[in-house]
């Protein structure tokens, strides 16, 4: 079957999920949804996740124990970043906690992990256009030396706090400080988008709350690393599926391009997730009523929220994107009238 690149996008993150759900019954019952009309497209990865299982497992162990780790504590990077430690790393990037000896300031450096691309796609740099309080600031392109040859990265603002995710599974948030916190991330996406950019993987975890110099609150949307440039501005959005897949809009599964319709679902399962303490959708739901259904009101779920959310997170969470909100900034006006 003819792919091209961006066909193979969606096929590997496709395989991917697919390989990540509980059994061979709720994989095909998800490869019938999202596949509903590529027969050859669903036979193709039914194929491929059911040859020889043990070696692919024994290959994933093998990869779990490997480290991605460019860099130690001490090390100094492109003649001015002294690495302090590794804060984490995510699918394909490892990010480091430095120290900026020619400015005397802390920084976040993004390096691709090994086996990935060694230098910044033009959507990541894309990234560096933006500026708004709301969104993880990306300073320069860098490159440097190591073990696997040349690599860019990039060097971004430090934030000292904790994601969106760890917070509300740690504990309920208050009514008024989960307003402005929704507030945030719809002026952050606004700005991304008013820039002509798609985050493309918003999530709990992109979203960092750190401490005001007053000590105020403030909500910042990390990775930009799949980001893609808006179809009206720079040419056509790819196609292909990428990101976490409880955050991607049902249309996307399908070969659907990307919208800024597409990140206000992810918006909104952030949202959901903020105000009930889960995903929209239980495990076990069907992919059926996941990709064509709408989940129960916030307000029904054990942390009850406010039921003036409903219809804002609903709104979002529309399978159809020609009736979901349009935009971040729908979004905001939503909430502003909401909670006014």
């Amino acid at each position: 079957m003819e792919r091209g690149t961006s066909g193979d996008e969606r096929y590997m993150t496709l395989l991917a999920t697919t390989l990540d759900l509980d059994g061979p019954d709720e994989r095909r019952a998800f490869l019938e949804v999202v596949c509903q009309d590529e027969p050859e497209l669903l036979a193709d990865i039914m194929k491929t996740i059911t040859v020889d299982q043990k070696k692919d497992d024994a290959q994933t162990s093998r990869a779990a124990g490997e480290s991605h780790s460019l860099f130690e504590a001490g090390q100094v990077v492109a003649g001015r970043f002294h690495i302090v430690r590794e804060l984490g790393e995510g699918g394909m990037a490892v990010v480091y906690e430095a120290v900026d000896s020619k400015l005397i300031e802390r920084r976040a450096l993004k390096f691709s992990k090994a086996g990935y691309s060694q230098s910044i796609p033009p959507e990541a740099r894309s990234a560096l256009r933006v500026t708004h309080e709301n969104i993880c600031r990306v300073y320069e392109i860098h490159a440097t030396a190591t073990e696997s040859g040349p690599a860019d990265f990039l060097s971004m603002e430090f934030l000292d706090g904790e994601t969106l995710l760890n917070r509300w599974q740690r504990e309920a948030i208050p009514g008024s400080l989960a307003i402005d916190i929704a507030r945030q991330i719809c002026r952050g996406l606004e700005a991304a988008h008013s820039a002509g950019i798609l985050h493309r993987d918003l999530k709990s975890n992109n979203v960092m709350l750190v401490k005001r110099a007053d000590g105020s609150l403030r909500a910042v949307i990390t990775d930009f690393g799949l980001a893609r440039p808006l179809s009206h501005r720079t040419g056509p959005a790819s196609s292909a599926v990428s990101g976490t897949p409880n955050y991607i809009a049902p249309e996307r599964w399908k070969g659907g391009t990307a919208t800024p319709a597409s990140d206000v679902y992810a918006l909104g399962v952030i949202l959901y997730e903020m105000l009930a303490g889960s995903l929209p959708f239980a495990h076990g739901t069907p992919w059926q009523k996941r990709l064509s259904g709408l989940p129960e009101p916030p307000s029904r779920s054990e942390r009850a929220p406010d039921a003036r959310w409903d219809g804002i997170v609903l709104g979002c969470l529309d399978p159809d994107p020609r009736k979901r909100f349009s935009s971040a900034h729908q979004v905001l006006e939503a909430i502003e009238q909401a909670f006014h």
